[in-house]
Formats: structure tokens, sequence, C-alpha cells
């Protein structure tokens, strides 16, 4: 059966397909182990798919099963995880729709990535910031904004050791914005950089604000700092100076 064939399935089959995957792994024959595995094999691809009731399916699915089972077989991570990261080994492949796929896997499975990914990313980015690089890597103009920007949004369900990345991904950030009249948009919209870098501030909050206090100096930095500070999604109340 294709994931498309799958997944037209009538309702009544997908909550049977739902109950069978919630069931522990210790309580079952290993017939239906493979036939679950089998199962979620399915639910792991359709997060690749560009449906969102299709992802928002799946998503709940693996959710519940990553709650009541921990000791999912290696194997079966392994197979799913391996297309999104053999394709980002290929920077002309990359693409927004695989890089939200990678970030519902993060979501999904942050405890399975190690620090390799974060450098794997930022090398990606490294590479987005260079205006002759990208240029040549985007199958249309819109790709040179919307492939960074996923890139970014992948950093704050990285694990926690990625604070490490902070100094790499800001500097990233602003590289990107000094080259945003080659991103095709008018100068007078908001960085589309900022909210993506914003949810991985959120996540190493003491850290991020030691960091810009450090190079209150230097215009750009202050520029985003002060930024950072009044937005609805950081601010204050995420970056509370008085405790430092």
């Amino acid at each position: 059966m294709s994931i498309d064939e799958f997944f037209q399935m009538p309702a009544f089959d997908h909550r049977i397909v739902f109950v069978v995957s919630s069931y522990s792994y210790h309580f079952h024959p290993s017939r239906l182990l493979h036939l679950r595995d089998d199962i979620l094999a399915h639910f792991f691809d359709a997060l690749s798919l560009r449906s969102e009731a299709v992802v928002t399916v799946a998503k709940k699915v693996l959710e519940q099963v990553l709650v009541n089972n921990t000791n999912l077989p290696r194997d079966l991570l392994k197979n799913s995880l391996r297309p999104l990261l053999l394709v980002l080994n290929d920077p002309k492949r990359l693409s927004a729709p695989l890089l939200e796929a990678l970030a519902r896997l993060l979501f999904l499975l942050k405890a399975f990535f190690n620090d390799l990914l974060g450098d794997k990313l930022i090398t990606l980015l490294n590479l987005w910031c260079k205006p002759e690089t990208s240029a040549s890597k985007a199958s249309k103009p819109s790709e040179l904004t919307q492939i960074p920007v996923a890139l970014i949004e992948a950093f704050h369900l990285l694990p926690p050791s990625s604070a490490k990345l902070l100094d790499a991904l800001v500097k990233s950030t602003l590289q990107l914005e000094a080259d945003s009249p080659r991103t095709h948009l008018p100068m007078t919209l908001e960085s589309p950089f900022r909210p993506p870098l914003i949810k991985f501030l959120n996540q190493h909050t003491k850290f991020s604000v030691e960091f810009f206090l450090a190079r209150v100096s230097e215009p750009a930095y202050r520029s985003l700092f002060r930024y950072i500070l009044k937005s609805p999604d950081a601010g204050p109340s995420h970056f509370p100076l008085s405790s430092l």
C-alpha cells in the first residue's frame, strides 16, 4: 500500500490505526508488532507530505505513541530519519517543505539527535548567507528567503546543548538581513529571519542576554537586542535583565 492510499482510508480505519499504534510493545505478539511498525513507518513518512490535515493526524498519532513507548525499535527510527538526513548532505536538494518535515521530526524525536545536526544546520545556513552560492542553489527567488527561514526555525527544537550555536546563528541572521535586498522583499517589511531566531533565544534566555549585553557597543547587535526586548514573542518576560 502506498502512503497516499494509506491516508485515503476511511476515518473509522484511522481510529483503528490509532488504537493499534498506541498499544505498548510489551503486550503483543511479534506478528502484531510487525504490523504496528509498518503503520508507524507510514505515519513518519506522512510528516513529509504537504497536506496539513494529514500532517496533523500523523503528529498526533506519533506523539501518543512516543508517550506510551520510549523504546521504539532503533531500525524504525533510523529508517524514518535517513531520507531527510541524507538530503541535508546535498544543499541543492534543500527545500522549505523538507526542512519543515525535519522540524516535525525534531519536535517528536529531539532526544534521538546529537550536536552534529546543529553543526550541519549552521553549515547549511552559512551557505545561504553567501549571495553567490545561495542564488545558484535556489530554484526560484522565494527560496532565497524561505529556506534560510526554515533552517533557523529548526534550531529552537535542538537539544539544550545547542546553546553553543547562539553566536553563529545570530551572526548568520544579521548577515541574511544585511543582504535582504536580494530576497526581493520590500525594505519596509519586518525581517522574516527574526521570529524563528527569537524562538531559539527563548530556549536560552540567560545565555542570550549575556551574549547581547557583551556586544551592545556594536550597532547591529544593539539594534537586534532592542528589537528582541520589544517583541511580544520575547521581551522582558522572557529576557529578565534583573536576573543577571
